[in-house]
């Protein structure tokens, strides 16, 4: 009876782990115009602390240090791109800085409400793209960003 019981808790635990590890990636693919799949990558959910997650995809996410306070950079290779996100959630000001953009000839940024409406649009960004949405509710946005055929969307969250 106590063999049968080890055996169970042991199961259930593997299980469990499997689960939490499973829960904690997921993966994004990316498609071309005709909607052929042209990348797919792995984005792992890892925690530097209780309160601060962050999504990371194949790129060094920094800290850095911003009014004092530490602020978790999100990053993501598109391409050749490279596209950080700092800082998410944010107070009403965000930046997104995106590498390489001079060989990038078709190039946007949107931010749009959860009901799809455009709210802002940035055609031919700069490499550090400054965004003050102080004025807008707080909730969540969707920013999408497209480099050419390539596109990626994050959600941003206002608080």
């Amino acid at each position: 009876m106590e063999t049968l019981r080890i055996t169970f808790t042991l199961t259930f635990l593997i299980i469990l782990f499997n689960q939490v590890s499973f829960a904690q990636q997921s993966i994004k693919y990316h498609y071309d115009a005709s909607g052929n799949r042209q990348e797919r990558n792995t984005l792992r959910l890892s925690s530097t602390n209780q309160e601060d997650t962050t999504f990371s995809q194949n790129t060094n996410n920094e800290n850095i240090r911003s009014d004092s306070l530490l602020v978790r950079k999100y990053g993501e290779i598109l391409g050749p791109n490279q596209i950080n996100l700092y800082p998410n959630p944010n107070g009403g000001q965000f930046d997104v800085q995106i590498t390489n953009l001079e060989d990038v000839k078709n190039a946007e940024i949107t931010l749009y409400s959860m009901t799809g409406e455009p709210i802002l649009i940035r055609k031919d960004p700069d490499e550090l793209e400054h965004f003050n949405v102080s004025a807008l509710g707080n909730g969540t946005y969707l920013l999408t960003i497209i480099l050419d055929d390539r596109k990626t969307t994050w959600k941003i969250i206002k608080q």
